[in-house]
């Protein structure tokens, strides 16, 4: 990535990219959230984390602040003096104020939790906010509420409801909200998590569903004259602004896009002046007159973000930016080539004074691999869409590698194919590499694949043999079980599973005699451990038992044969001998090495061919450590430093490998200094190409659920390239994504990245927290101080020598008095872990002063969460007369599963019936082992002495539950959570009860993008017995039930009620099918 007039020009001419591209987003692009004047002439929004004030026919947009904080969510005042925008800058997402004539600025939201503004009321007074703070609420905590903006006092929430997107009408007595909605960026998403629209009328309490469909219905405005509101609706599949009429429902379109979503609309107060963003650009129209197409606002920065074109690093470890970096030896170890930083270098081991091989900003160099004779160097250079292969060799092949200055380079392939795992084979006449999804390929010198092995859906590592005829390979089959093979370079052999086993197994490793392979494998005991095989059975009795003909040779060694056994050792180390492989009952024959509490990784052979080692920590000591084959397998301390060993050398046994990411000969590392400098531009084009060819070649659908693919990439790569913040960078990865309509897809930026390209404020050592009681205070009440609502169970104020209930009154925080206009976190910030002690009045009782420590708003909701399962326990069993019972699953974790295998026997072993709750679950992995507990097929029964018939639960090393279930899912139902709920429907084994679940099943995996961040990589499906698409197709439940806001304040569930009629019923049938089993004794 060092760029140089010589790496520029070949890179230009192969690549098709020029040096100097022209920039077609010169401009302001990707902006966010709008919030326009009350007479339409100009907006702020914001965009490379400021807030941005401009004419709405476009032109130069102007920075509100210039600081080191993060502003977002602008909100203009119906004065158009005042801008209410949230900001990190006090440490928290708070909400402030600045002052459009003098540029002041005051804090107007104090609480650690955040608020983020959506609104004024007409007459300034209050914010519009979204806030989360105790309520319960399942997965959603977001509550709509107005803030004062005069003087400080407390939230007032308007409705205890999860809601979202608040507009209140010009009356200020009616409120429209979202509920629900998937990613903002997936504009043909449908799903029944799809938001909806409803109205709350302040008056009297009351809310109407006004908009509710499987597409999205987003950002409601009210309309002037409050008789109607435009929204953002994706019916027709694609997101366009609508026009609703309160009284008739009737609906009409106001933009007609066919892709690219409308999102963030906001409207002036006269109502002539729509403006919104769609793809890049914000638009403006008279949402009065439809027929009069949008215009696109073009924007000026009037000061461009402060952001430096390039970055200089320097490199002091072989780090890649996004993996370890890779080293390759030749001359004995005393030559080394390595990359780091993307760029491939080459250095002695004297000097250490790296030469640049191969560098530009827009190629990331991986994989190297010098010839045995030291001749060339082959590696990889990704060039985002494409990893191409290339050679190179000195350009004064008189002097050593690390003595040259340039280098002779040829391109061997130029494609779109993404290689990895470059090797050469021993005698140097092939290459072999992975390629997407796991294919092992041979290839001549040229890169000319000679051979294609066996079709994986993954690889992990593969090792040649000394002869260079045969690989041995880590390859994934289509259940992704990753099992050690034995492949034939040439192809014209069978492939050959060597370790047969359903659990994991890899790194696999030769002898460098080429009569053993060992290798890693974890067993259903959940123990990792060695494995070995000799290929010929001939080679195993002979080291296994032939004693005395090793005690020959020592003797020979000790007397006048000395000479001769080492001349002839010799000649035996220079030849090359044909590797013999016995292959009948060869899976029979691999040996396991158990290691007790020992996880073993990276094994590798010494120049013996019989001492195996490998990385691992014993009894607390970390380091590499080795046994010796067949019978010394006791762990031996090698060295204290761990790697990646490329080869053991006889010479002064002489290890080379990657240690602690530094080149090293056994204990000596090689450190270094790499100088480098990175065009920014360059490496976001590179970094997004990277994520677009990621997506290409592993995205479970290969027609990308309707995605043209190479268009996608054309549209959004200049976006990438220009993006002058981090924020904009990862909106551009969003509507990438948006593109395939898929769940499970998300890219988040690292932390280094955000240093270097973001605005970072500088914080004190500890943040502000504003404390959490453990107590929940009543909002309408007048005093004095603040009346308690209830106690958190398990909370801090629940204990029993502090005799708090409800009813109590707190009087004063921390000697302060508090009451109904008192903000909490006036009287609650501060450190995060203290004691706060409080006055409290009880009754007519004498005020007391008690202490308690102070908890975190998350933890209270954890502990409310919890509360509120066990009453919904109790509520079941007290619906039920104690028959039924119920069971909450969170999400498919292995800490969920192990509360499920306790519940259900806890909950379950006295229950004729259980309702399973899956509502709101997350997903992960553990749905299958929850459903060997639930679906067990009896086989037998065992019945001791007047005992009832049974089946021994010892037997099945898990609970078992054979009765009747019924299961609640909703719109959050989600991934593992879904599947769960697909197979109890599938399955027969109960009915499902709720709203159909999210539809977004997908198995994903996280890929760095150099250092630029994280993608998350959806590459495997999931599909019903009939080949139903679990992604997009959640879960239909037999009895459909939907909750509405203010059902939970209120305490009803009617999803919960319908579970327990559907139970009842199931468990009355069950009744009256079940037959005593008649018992036949043997006589």
């Amino acid at each position: 990535m060092t760029r140089g007039v010589f790496v520029g020009v070949v890179a230009a001419t192969l690549y098709g990219w020029a040096a100097d591209a022209t920039n077609t987003f010169d401009r302001i692009y990707l902006g966010s959230r709008p919030s326009v004047s009350a007479d339409g002439s100009r907006f702020v929004f914001e965009w490379c984390d400021n807030i941005w004030i401009a004419p709405t026919a476009g032109g130069m947009a102007t920075p509100l602040q210039n600081g080191n904080a993060k502003d977002v969510w602008p909100v203009l005042a119906p004065d158009g003096k005042r801008v209410a925008f949230q900001s990190n800058r006090d440490g928290g997402w708070k909400i402030f104020e600045v002052n459009l004539d003098d540029g002041r600025t005051r804090q107007l939201s104090f609480h650690s939790e955040g608020a983020r503004p959506y609104g004024w009321t007409a007459d300034g007074t209050a914010l519009l906010a979204v806030i989360a703070r105790d309520h319960d609420g399942g997965r959603s905590l977001e509550r709509v509420a107005l803030l004062p903006t005069a003087a400080r006092g407390p939230e007032q929430v308007l409705f205890d409801n999860p809601a979202t997107e608040p507009c209140l009408a010009p009356d200020g007595q009616r409120l429209l909200f979202m509920i629900g909605g998937g990613d903002l960026y997936r504009w043909r998403a449908t799903s029944s998590q799809s938001a909806q629209i409803w109205l709350y009328d302040r008056r009297d309490q009351r809310f109407t569903c006004l908009v509710k469909r499987t597409t999205e219905s987003r950002t409601p405005l009210w309309t002037p004259d409050g008789k109607g509101f435009y929204y953002v609706s994706g019916e027709g599949g694609c997101m366009n602004v609508r026009h609703h009429d309160l009284a008739s429902g009737d609906e009409r379109p106001i933009t007609r896009y066919t892709e690219d979503a409308v999102i963030h609309p906001t409207l002036s107060h006269d109502g002539r002046t729509l403006i919104f963003r769609r793809l890049f650009d914000f638009y403006r129209m008279d949402p009065t007159r439809p027929e009069q197409p949008p215009e696109r606002i073009v924007l000026q920065a009037g000061s461009a973000p402060s952001r430096p074109v390039s970055r200089r690093r320097y490199y002091t470890a072989c780090w890649n930016n996004d993996e370890a970096g890779c080293v390759a030896f030749c001359d004995d170890g005393m030559q080394i080539a390595f990359t780091t930083g993307g760029d491939l270098w080459v250095m002695d081991t004297v000097l250490r004074d790296p030469k640049l091989v191969h560098g530009a900003t827009r190629t990331h160099e991986r994989d190297c691999v010098f010839t045995p004779d030291g001749t060339a160097l082959y590696y990889l250079s990704d060039q985002g869409d494409g990893v191409a292969l290339w050679r190179a060799e000195r350009a004064d092949a008189a002097l050593c590698w690390w003595e040259n200055t340039t280098f002779r380079r040829t391109v061997l392939t130029h494609d779109e194919t993404n290689r990895r795992q470059l090797q050469i084979s021993p005698d140097g006449t092939r290459l072999s590499w992975v390629e997407p999804c796991g294919n092992l390929v041979v290839a001549d010198t040229n890169g000319v694949v000679v051979t294609r092995c066996r079709r994986a859906s993954n690889a992990g590592t593969y090792a040649w043999s000394p002869d260079s005829r045969w690989l041995v390979a880590s390859l994934a089959d289509d259940y992704g079980n990753l099992d050690i093979w034995l492949l034939a370079a040439d192809g014209k052999a069978a492939d050959y599973n060597l370790s047969r086993h359903f659990n994991w197994d890899g790194y696999p490793c030769w002898s460098p005699d080429g009569k053993l392979v060992a290798f890693v494998g974890v067993r259903p005991d959940n123990q990792t451990d060695l494995f070995y095989v000799w290929l010929s059975r001939a080679d195993e009795e002979r080291n296994t038992f032939d004693k005395e003909r090793e005690a020959a040779r020592a003797a020979m060694k000790k007397g006048g044969g000395k000479k001769k056994a080492e001349d002839e050792k010799k000649k035996e180390d220079a030849a090359v001998t044909p590797v013999t492989i016995d292959f009948d009952d060869l899976h029979l024959r691999v040996r396991r090495i158990t290691l007790k509490d020992v996880t073993p990784a990276h094994p590798f052979f010494s120049h013996d061919s019989r001492t195996l080692a490998f990385e691992a920590t014993v009894k607390g000591v970390a380091g590499t450590y080795k046994v010796v084959l067949p019978d010394k397998l006791t762990p031996e301390l090698l060295t204290r430093r761990r790697g990646r060993a490329l080869q053991w050398l006889a010479k002064d046994n002489r290890l080379l490998w990657l240690s602690d990411n530094l080149p090293a000969h056994f204990d000596k590392t090689f450190a270094f200094s790499a100088y480098q400098e990175t065009d920014l531009r360059d490496y976001q084009e590179l970094g997004f190409l990277m994520a677009w060819a990621k997506l290409r070649d592993w995205f479970y659908d290969a027609g990308y659920h309707g995605a043209d693919w190479p268009r996608v990439k054309a549209k959004y790569r200049d976006a990438a390239r220009y993006a002058p913040s981090y924020s904009v960078f990862q909106r551009v990865m969003a509507l990438l994504h948006g593109e395939l309509n898929s769940s499970h897809l998300g890219f988040t930026t690292s932390s280094s990245s955000r240093k270097e390209w973001d605005k970072t404020a500088e914080f004190q050592s500890w943040s502000i927290v504003t404390a959490h009681l453990g107590l929940r205070f009543e909002p309408s009440d007048a005093g004095p101080g603040w009346l308690i609502r209830d106690v958190v169970p398990d909370g801090p104020a629940d204990q029993i020598t502090l005799k708090l209930k409800s009813g109590d009154r707190v009087l004063a925080v921390d000697g302060k008095s508090v009451g109904p206009k008192t903000d909490p976190a006036e009287v609650l910030n501060g450190p995060e872990k203290r004691n706060i002690e409080l006055t409290v009045r009880s009754g007519d009782q004498a005020p007391r002063q008690i202490t308690l420590p102070a908890a975190t708003y998350s933890t209270i909701r954890e502990k409310l969460k919890t509360a509120a399962f066990e009453a919904v326990r109790a509520r079941v069993r007290e619906a039920s007369g104690g028959r039924l019972g119920y069971l909450n699953i969170q999400r498919m974790r292995w800490d969920d599963y192990y509360r499920f295998e306790q519940d259900i026997f806890a909950e379950g072993f006295d229950k004729e019936g259980l309702i399973i709750d899956v509502r709101d679950n997350t997903g992960g992995f553990v749905a299958d082992r929850i459903l060997g507990v639930l679906c067990g097929n009896v086989h037998s029964i065992a019945v001791a002495r007047d005992a009832a018939p049974a089946y021994l639960s010892g037997y099945w090393g898990r609970p078992v539950w054979d009765k009747p279930i019924v299961v609640l899912c909703n719109e959050n139902t989600v991934s593992n959570g879904e599947i769960f709920t697909h197979a109890i429907k599938t399955l027969k084994r109960g009915k499902i009860v709720g709203v159909p679940t999210c539809g977004g099943v997908i198995a994903t995996s996280d890929v760095a993008l150099l250092d630029l961040g994280t993608l998350r990589l959806p590459h495997r499906g999931w599909f019903l017995p009939d080949g139903t698409d679990m992604e997009l197709n959640g879960t239909q439940p037999d009895v459909l039930v939907w909750n509405e806001p203010g059902d939970a304040a209120a305490g009803r569930d009617r999803q919960l009620d319908a579970a327990l009629e559907v139970l009842k019923q199931e468990v009355a049938r069950e009744k009256q099918n079940q037959q005593p089993v008649k018992l036949r004794y043997a006589r």
